[in-house]
């Protein structure tokens, strides 16, 4: 069975790359989320050659709970606003995501507000011109 970090991660990657480009900004965040599971050893090394390329891996989104899926949604938005701008793709995953989760339009939208809203807590600041 997957472990639900990973799990978290792989969706992570997704919206990452859903504009088909990983930009610095988005891999540094990446790095930090990583760092912020306590992820360690062979699962860091997994996790970060994980978000390397763009996501293929079959999503086991059944072993996420509740909070993990907020989590995704929340954490996949601040990682789609890392460069300063949320592209229609990163958003259409993300939208898709909620819909596979059950969730609705408003509550997605509420828990999006809630991350941007925690950027400033957690020092995110999104990209500079020069990374994209």
């Amino acid at each position: 069975m997957a472990d639900r970090r990973i799990m978290m991660l792989a969706c992570l990657s997704e919206v990452a790359w859903a504009d088909g480009v990983l930009k610095p900004t988005e891999a540094a965040f990446f790095v930090e989320v990583v760092d912020g599971l306590g992820l360690t050893g062979s699962m860091a090394i997994g996790a970060l050659r994980q978000v390397l390329l763009p996501a293929s891996a079959e999503l086991d989104l059944a072993i996420l709970d509740g909070d993990d899926r907020r989590w995704v949604l929340g954490f996949g938005y601040l990682i789609a606003a890392a460069d300063g701008d949320v592209s229609r793709d990163e958003l259409d995953v993300l939208e898709t995501f909620a819909r596979r989760f059950g969730v609705s339009s408003a509550e997605a939208q509420t828990i999006f507000e809630e991350g941007m809203a925690m950027r400033d807590r957690l020092q995110i600041v999104p990209g500079h011109a020069d990374d994209q």
